[in-house]
């Protein structure tokens, strides 16, 4: 919808003001939510598991919960740039995870990032959050970045 917004022509500058607003109502309650599920993540990982757990999921959720506060700071700001900054930042903290966890199944959570950049922002960002996400799956596969995950 952002993406339609700014290439059309001949818009009603009140429906571009409402659906801008809308936008940003939709994102905010997005970032809150997808906060929100890793805060309760925390809680619900270090009651049952604090030994297993420990440090690891404290600096993944914080990385998470840091960056879903700056996403929601900048959102009134810089609109693009917020998302652009929170999917970076939710991607860091699944390979952070990934790499804490030594748990390639968290991987899965990859599959997600672009279809948020799709709903929030446009089927461009889709598309690169989708290359990104190919990109990421490879390279842990091939122990580019990190340790190298198993492929089976």
């Amino acid at each position: 919808m952002w993406y339609t917004l700014r290439t059309s022509q001949d818009v009603d500058v009140d429906f571009v003001s409402s659906a801008v607003e809308l936008l940003q109502s939709t994102s905010r309650t997005l970032v809150l939510a997808i906060g929100g599920l890793v805060f309760l993540w925390y809680l619900v990982s270090t009651v049952f598991w604090p030994i297993e757990m420990g440090n690891e999921v404290l600096l993944t959720t914080s990385v998470a919960l840091v960056v879903c506060a700056l996403a929601l700071w900048m959102l009134p700001r810089h609109y693009v740039l917020a998302h652009a900054m929170w999917h970076i930042g939710l991607a860091a903290a699944i390979t952070l995870a990934i790499y804490l966890f030594r748990r390639p199944e968290i991987g899965f959570l990859y599959a997600l990032l672009p279809l948020l950049a799709t709903i929030v922002v446009s089927w461009p960002a889709g598309l690169l959050a989708e290359g990104t996400v190919i990109l990421l799956a490879w390279s842990l596969t091939r122990g580019q970045f990190l340790i190298p995950v198993s492929s089976v």
